[in-house]
């Protein structure tokens, strides 16, 4: 009831309406903007890809690392550990933590994984496909957060040790983006991309996962088994070729 704002959307009925009448801002270039994209097919948007100026991405590599639910953060670490921040990571809100455990196989050890902060619902470990054959596991090449039906490990820190049934994954290689990213290469949440890297080792990269949020920084994450294979360092941009599949 009343003249009240609410992010934007203001309440302009009178103080006697009983219902409220919303006045609600729009974005029409946006709007105009999203909906062209959602008509174009896959052969339409790799033509615009290749035909307006190249746009950088950085590319990251992300080496082993594991997030943790809270739960085990206090086992593994001691009970009402907070995880210590070591350095901002260049996903807004993500870092690196001081905290390492080590990782056990059926058939050996990884360790000295680092923690990610800050701390997830559910426990997740990132590996390469080498350390799969040290650890004697096969983990599903997944997007972060699928981890259902995935093989567990077992997880030893300082204080304690964690038997896990499920939560070990390769990590499916991709790029954050913004919204506005996004309108800009003319992609979708969840589209597939080839990225063309270019090091001395020239390599394109398919099947790479678009994740589109308004938190994310502009960035494509792989694992190291990918950026040894394609020479790849600090300071790499690449740059994206076509796309593969239209969510």
């Amino acid at each position: 009831r009343g003249r009240r704002a609410t992010k934007e959307i203001y309440n302009i009925a009178a103080d006697d309406s009983p219902l409220p009448i919303l006045a609600i801002p729009t974005d029409e270039e946006r709007m105009i903007a999203r909906e062209t994209l959602r008509a174009l097919n896959r052969r339409q948007v790799t033509s615009i890809i290749r035909t307006q100026p190249q746009i950088p991405v950085p590319v990251e590599v992300s080496a082993h690392h594991l997030h943790l639910a809270q739960e085990h953060v206090d086992i593994l670490f001691g009970k009402g550990r907070q995880l210590t921040n070591e350095g901002e990571l260049s996903q807004p809100g993500q870092y690196a933590c001081a905290e390492k455990v080590s990782l056990i196989g059926p058939k050996g050890r990884v360790e000295r994984v680092r923690v990610l902060g800050p701390v997830r619902k559910k426990t997740q470990i990132e590996i390469s496909m080498t350390e799969q054959f040290r650890l004697g596991i096969q983990p599903p090449i997944r997007a972060s957060g699928d981890i259902v039906g995935s093989p567990g490990v077992t997880l030893e820190g300082p204080e304690g040790t964690v038997t896990l049934e499920e939560g070990v994954i390769c990590a499916l290689r991709h790029i954050h983006m913004t919204p506005e990213d996004a309108l800009r290469f003319g992609l979708h949440d969840k589209d597939m991309v080839r990225v063309r890297v270019g090091t001395g080792r020239e390599l394109i990269f398919g099947d790479v996962l678009v994740r589109v949020h308004p938190s994310f920084a502009l960035a494509m994450h792989i694992d190291t088994d990918e950026a040894n294979a394609a020479n790849i360092g600090r300071g790499v941009e690449g740059y994206i070729d076509g796309i593969q599949n239209r969510n």
